[in-house]
């Protein structure tokens, strides 16, 4: 995601993710509301302040091949950095101590505790409807805004760090190859 993706519609902000911004599960974009609890943590200003730059990873070199980059490694490595961010800088463990997937799941867990649509969850969270009629029509972001502001806020420590306030220089990928040894136990498993 990028500061970019930050969007406003009636007053109300949503994140707009596409897949000019990395993968996406269906190859399409999607929008998903902003909870309250992040609007007064100060996610807005962030995302303001970063412009079209990147929010959760580093960027590669202008002349990268983004094409070309192993797997869903972009990905991991935002997700790597914003877990960090997260556990280190918050002191927020995953749920159960998994790895920050484990968020989607509690999002999931979490929005069945507090009547959230179901469709609304699906669609924050880029799944595709199960059934066609589900996929009929639009989301507006005051509608998955109210969806959203149904789930408690956490209770976290005001940090000065945030993944995108750090001016990081570009740099080069370390490619998969570059371990050897750890790719042949990869394909013996």
């Amino acid at each position: 995601m990028r500061g970019t993706s930050l969007r406003e519609q009636d007053g109300v902000p949503f994140l707009f993710i596409t897949p000019e911004d990395g993968s996406t599960k269906s190859g399409k974009g999607w929008i998903t509301a902003v909870h309250p609890h992040l609007v007064q943590l100060g996610i807005l200003d962030m995302f303001r302040d970063i412009g079209d730059g990147p929010a959760f990873y580093a960027p590669y070199p202008s002349d990268t091949d983004l094409a070309a980059l192993p797997g869903k490694l972009r990905s991991k490595e935002a997700g790597n950095r914003v877990g960090r961010w997260i556990t280190k800088e918050l002191g927020i463990q995953a749920p159960g101590g998994k790895p920050s997937h484990a968020w989607r799941h509690l999002f999931t867990t979490l929005s069945r505790d507090h009547d959230m649509d179901k469709q609304a969850r699906d669609h924050m969270l880029g799944s595709g409807p199960q059934d066609a009629r589900e996929g009929y029509g639009d989301w507006s972001p005051g509608a998955l805004d109210r969806e959203i502001s149904k789930l408690p806020n956490f209770e976290v420590e005001l940090a000065e760090y945030r993944p995108s306030n750090q001016r990081l220089t570009a740099r080069p990928i370390r490619m998969l190859r570059e371990r050897p040894e750890a790719n042949q136990r990869a394909k013996r498993r």
